[in-house]
Order: structure tokens, then sequence, then C-alpha cells
């Protein structure tokens, strides 16, 4: 017959936390990755505010989008509106990873040609 002692131990442990670091709670931290990770549709001006992007929308449409048009239409579509009213359409998930790309090779000194 096996005589099993059971025995439970009870421990404090002390755990340092780095000061970049901060513990959130499951529930916090998946609301926050589905915020992240929703897709949303801007204007050129959002855009502009969005990504913290130092020029005028008309130089961002001109020299920034329409340029690449190639390369963004997965994610924007350029379309001008009548009155100069614009039906441009910019889906965020798209433009932060493709702005954040494309960013070191901008001509930022780059003039609006008209």
């Amino acid at each position: 017959m096996n005589n099993t002692v059971m025995q439970n131990l009870k421990a404090e442990v002390t755990i340092t936390i780095p000061k970049d670091m901060v513990l959130v709670n499951r529930v916090d931290y998946e609301t926050m990755k589905q915020r992240s990770e929703e897709v949303k549709t801007w204007s050129i001006a959002d855009f502009k505010r969005e990504l913290d992007i130092p020029k005028n929308v008309t130089w961002i449409k001109e020299c920034l989008l329409k340029p690449n048009i190639s390369e963004i239409k997965s994610w924007c579509t350029l379309k001008e509106g009548s009155g100069g009213r614009t039906g441009t359409v910019i889906l965020s998930t798209g433009a932060k990873k493709w702005y954040k790309e494309f960013f070191p090779k901008i001509d930022w000194e780059e003039k609006i040609c008209e």
C-alpha cells in the first residue's frame, strides 16, 4: 500500500518589470489588439494628420500618392470630384505599412508641378 503524503507550499515571488514594459490584463490587451487591427478609411487630410505628414494635402496627393498609384492601388483610390472635391479613399492599415516602408525614399523637397 502506498502512503503518499501531499504537501502544499506557499511562496512569495518578486518579479521586476522593466521600465519600458507594462502589465496589461488580457481583456484590455485583446481590446487594444483588435482596435489596432481595425481597418479605417481616411481622406487625404486624415492620412496627413494620422501619419503626421509635414506637407499640405495638395503636395501629398500630387507628389506622394499620384506618382505611386500603381504601388498603392490596393489601399488607395484617387478620384477627382466636381467643384474641387475629392473622392479619395485610403485604407489605414495599408497606408501605415506603406508609409513606414516608403518614408526613407520620400523627396520632401519635391515641388508640385502645375
